[in-house]
């Protein structure tokens, strides 16, 4: 029955189309009269309500189709998936007639307002073969909430020597300390780090961290209205504290330029 149907339709399709052609030769041969305009008129209304009909039945069908071969179709949709995901990927650049696709050739990235990714390691990211890394800006980018997610990417922060991040509202430097225990060399050649307007960083760097930074010679933070402390206080600090003495000397024997404004 529902073949026939189709088949109903189908042929009643082919009829419109036929008749439309028809009502097209008499406008060439006598003009428009008002009589073959109302005619065009009845003819492309009827052609449309087969066709409505025809999708509907077809996407009946299709329904039918997914409850009778269930996960079968899950291999159309995966394909789709895959194909979208190569789309959205860039596996190569060219500048100035020079074109790159290694990734261990990029010296600098630049991400702007990409709002779905919340790290640098998100989405199976090409960044940790990035291992010579020297420049790297963050800005306006709503989902970023930490540099890295995966101790797996640590490595491309030992080779970065200017970080900036501007206007990040969710970024926070308690989640990079969280995600692992600091590595050896992480930072280790950072020369210049600018911050501005990230409202959630309550503290730039923690006790481990800071003796990686033997080569920072400036630091400019900006607009970071819950900026609280410029090294964290670890618990051997605090314990210190109770007890009276004094607290961790911390040296950054290159640094040569502090900035900080508006601020708590």
């Amino acid at each position: 029955m529902e073949w026939y149907s189709l088949c109903l339709i189908t042929e009643s399709k082919r009829r419109g189309l036929n008749w439309t052609e028809t009502v097209e030769n008499k406008t060439v041969r006598k003009g428009w009269t008002e009589e073959l305009r109302k005619e065009r008129i009845d003819i492309l209304s009827e052609l449309w309500k087969v066709i409505k009909k025809e999708e509907h039945i077809r996407h009946q069908k299709s329904r039918v189709k997914w409850l009778n071969d269930g996960d079968k179709n899950f291999k159309f949709l995966h394909c789709m998936a895959n194909n979208r995901r190569r789309m959205n990927f860039i596996g190569e650049i060219t500048i100035g007639g020079v074109t790159v696709s290694d990734p261990r050739l990029v010296k600098e990235v630049v991400i702007e307002k990409c709002h779905d990714i919340t790290s640098l390691s998100d989405h199976n990211s090409s960044f940790k073969y990035a291992t010579d890394l020297r420049c790297c800006c963050i800005s306006r980018s709503e989902g970023i909430e930490c540099l890295v997610s995966s101790s797996s990417f640590y490595n491309i922060l030992q080779s970065i020597e200017k970080l900036d991040l501007f206007y990040l509202v969710n970024f926070s430097v308690e989640r990079d300390r969280s995600a692992a225990s600091t590595p050896p060399g992480m930072f280790s050649r950072l020369k210049h780090i600018r911050i501005w307007g990230c409202p959630k960083i309550d503290k730039l760097f923690w006790p481990e961290l800071v003796h990686n930074l033997q080569n920072l010679e400036q630091i400019q933070v900006n607009n970071c209205e819950q900026l609280a402390e410029i090294i964290s206080t670890s618990d051997g600090d605090e314990e210190n504290k109770e007890e009276g003495k004094d607290f961790t000397i911390f040296t950054l024997p290159k640094l040569r330029e502090m900035s900080f404004g508006n601020l708590p």
